[in-house]
């Protein structure tokens, strides 16, 4: 028989005798292409804000080795300005090889006279080279804090084959508090000074914000330099309404939240997220990222989930001893993930699974190219909202879906498994054609139905329609006649068969460790069980049922 040709190595989601394909995109730099979308209409610059560009090198002033004389400026008070303007002698400059005028000093007002420096530790020292050794101003303060923190990378893209998203990122908010930055402060001082935005933060939170005094103070003594977050997702209606004049002591942390722009469609090919641990708590740790990640934990975000990651940035900070913000950079910027590009294609899925949704259908569909074996469409009905993963389910939604009879969660068209039915009479034909114990001018007669030991099998009508070859008996349908083809074959002709054509076997698709294989049962299947593969046994796999069972795709 004519194998299928193979699939390219660029498609990185396979299936035989289908696949659900899909590539993973980057330009020659290794930048993901295209960008994953952040979706937010009424955000400001987000932090970390998108990967920047790189700058255009800036104009050097001249020096004196580019043959140009350096005029050095001599700062003037501004209010003064004008008198200084019109005091000053014009300048001069003198022809080689006259010496250098003299400049003399001018008398500065005692009230305009910078205090006298502090003794520099260095000053009349020099290096090894001769050159004179820079004393730094700031002396060593155990209390001074450097902190070094990593920011989460926007998640890559999720596409159609034709680049419609099916997955891609917004601005989520956090809200939180900011406590006092001085140390030593009296427990009762903390606890004053957080309350009112406690409270604030309490009564804006639909499920409100547990939160103990003790874990306010552990957060002052620990991690005061950083907000105290709370763990729940800030309403997108109230951080636009609040995020320009909040409380003193409340601010909103944004970060990149997963989204999914049509909802239910193809949620368990697509999976769902979940975060990667708790909000963190205790000493600050180098390299903690601002906000807890998420991670795949199901379907095309768990399978490609180091793809679609990315590159956290890194960004520092630094503290004095008082609490004051010394300076603060980006030492790197996230890098965003790459596009995932699949086979899928949007405006089928919605048909099929509208559809299925407005009859009422519990059960899989699915579409696929005929010459290519590409998924273009895979549906599980019911399905969920995988919106309602993207930084946490609660524990009372995640039980109702789990305990619904429907089975929500399961993906039907790769673990469910059902008897092929007529479908498989294809397979019956083409092992009897194989075997040459049957060709295509072969008649077998349709009757009514045949008895096999005791047990009458009945035709799908009620009536005798004569001889027919396997063309008609294929139009027709006809059960008899695949029970005799079957017979004429043998057990191991159409055990055999069956395996060629993916039957018992996983497809090869790329969510493998969602994808259940079915069952071709084999002469040596039964014998372990203390039967055979004849008579009646043999007459319902012939015609896709008995034990015989294959997932939709």
């Amino acid at each position: 028989m004519r194998r299928r040709p193979p699939i390219s190595l660029l498609l990185l989601l396979t299936a035989v005798p289908g696949s659900l394909s899909a590539q993973v995109l980057t330009d020659p730099d290794g930048n993901p292409a295209p960008r994953p979308a952040i979706v937010d209409d009424s955000a400001t610059d987000p932090i970390p804000p998108p990967p920047e560009e790189e700058a255009e090198e800036p104009e050097m002033p001249p020096t004196a080795e580019d043959g140009q004389e350096v005029r050095r400026a001599t700062p003037v008070p501004e209010e003064n300005a004008a008198d200084a303007a019109d005091d000053a002698p014009p300048a001069e400059i003198p022809p080689p090889p006259v010496e250098e005028p003299v400049l003399k000093p001018r008398a500065v007002p005692r009230e305009r006279q910078m205090p006298p420096a502090a003794p520099d530790p260095a000053a009349g020292e020099t290096d090894a080279n001769g050159k004179p050794k820079i004393a730094l101003s700031l002396n060593t303060d155990t209390n001074a804090r450097p902190l070094s923190l990593t920011v989460p990378a926007p998640r890559g893209q999720i596409v159609d084959r034709n680049g419609r998203p099916l997955a891609q990122n917004k601005i989520g908010w956090y809200a939180g508090i900011q406590l006092p930055l001085h140390d030593g402060l009296k427990d009762s001082a903390v606890l004053d000074a957080a309350r009112d935005a406690v409270a604030w933060v309490q009564q804006k939170l639909p499920g409100g914000w547990e939160i103990t005094d003790e874990k306010i103070l552990d957060h002052y003594r620990k991690r005061r330099w950083v907000p105290l977050l709370s763990s729940s997702l800030f309403p997108e209606s109230l951080a636009s309404e609040f995020k320009d004049h909040l409380p003193a002591g409340v601010l909103l942390r944004p970060f990149y939240l997963r989204s999914y722009p049509n909802n239910s469609m193809a949620s368990h090919v697509l999976g769902y997220m979940g975060k990667n641990g708790p909000m963190a708590t205790g000493d600050i740790v180098a390299d903690e990222p601002l906000w807890t990640p998420t991670i795949g934990r199901f379907g095309l975000e768990e399978r490609f989930d180091k793809q679609l990651t990315g590159t956290p940035g890194k960004y520092s900070v630094l503290y004095n001893a008082e609490g004051e913000k010394l300076s603060e950079d980006w030492v790197a910027r996230p890098k965003a993930g790459d596009t995932v590009v699949t086979s899928l294609d949007s405006r089928f899925q919605a048909i099929v699974e509208d559809e299925m949704r407005q009859r009422s259908v519990r059960g899989a569909f699915v579409i696929m190219d005929v010459n290519t074996g590409d998924v273009i469409s895979i549906v599980s009905n019911p399905g969920f909202n995988p919106n309602d993963w993207a930084y946490g389910i609660s524990t009372d939604d995640y039980n109702k879906l789990l305990l619904d009879k429907n089975k929500p969660l399961v993906p039907k068209a790769l673990q469910s498994v059902y008897p092929p039915a007529s479908t498989f009479k294809i397979v019956t034909a083409l092992a009897a054609l194989e075997s040459n114990k049957v060709s295509p001018d072969t008649y077998f007669a349709c009757p009514r139905g045949m008895m096999f030991g005791k047990q009458w099998m009945r035709n799908h009508v009620s009536h005798d329609e004569g001889s027919m070859n396997v063309v008609r008996a294929i139009k027709r349908s006809c059960n008899p006649w695949f029970w005799k083809a079957a017979q004429a074959a043998g057990p191991s002709a159409l055990a055999s068969m069956g395996q060629l054509l993916g039957f018992g076997e996983k497809t090869g698709i790329c969510l493998e460790t969602m994808e259940v294989a079915g069952n071709m049962p084999t002469p040596e299947y039964y014998k372990q069980r203390k039967g055979a593969m004849t008579g009646g046994v043999l007459a319902n796999v012939a015609i896709g049922q008995g034990e015989v069972s294959a997932t939709p795709l």
